[in-house]
């Protein structure tokens, strides 16, 4: 006996249950696509970590107060968009807390020659740069040298990428 048997037997019809499972698999789709962006909204994924840190443990705030990529201590941390970040002091981490977006690096701290090219790869703290205000990180030296050619471009196709490369 087939399905669709069973159902004419018990009463049912075919189309009825076939609109059913439209219905439910239409349901269950948009609640499946629907969550997926809500864990974007709610920074989940949205960063590069390591160990849970953002920024591997380096201090955000340095790079624009000091010109330099400086470790976080511990006892200095906040968390912003469910990550952890470190800072090298207390008047950093308030400065990163009170304005957060313009110390956060762009593109959660991946590579930004990666995020331009459709990936995600990890970014590495120590190759970095502030360019327009906006703190960029790179995978390595040598990619870093192939963005600073062409940043301008590379920024233009990752924010046309971001944050749709995540998924």
């Amino acid at each position: 006996m087939s399905g669709f048997e069973f159902l004419r037997e018990r009463g049912l019809r075919g189309e009825v249950f076939s609109k059913r499972c439209f219905l439910f698999g239409l349901f269950l789709v948009a609640g499946l696509v629907c969550s997926g962006m809500a864990s974007v909204a709610e920074g989940k994924g949205r960063f590069h970590t390591r160990g849970g840190k953002a920024l591997e443990g380096y201090d955000a705030v340095s790079y624009f107060t000091q010109g330099r990529a400086v470790r976080g201590n511990p006892s200095y941390k906040a968390r912003w968009k469910g990550v952890e970040w470190l800072f090298s002091s207390a008047e950093n981490r308030d400065k990163f807390l009170g304005s957060p977006e313009r110390y956060a690096p762009q593109f959660g701290g991946y590579c930004a020659y990666g995020v331009a090219q459709g990936y995600t790869v990890r970014g590495d703290p120590q190759q970095w740069s502030v360019y327009g205000g906006r703190l960029y990180v790179n995978y390595n030296a040598g990619i870093k040298r192939q963005w600073e050619a062409r940043k301008d471009g590379y920024i233009r196709q990752a924010k046309g990428k971001w944050p749709g490369v995540l998924q």
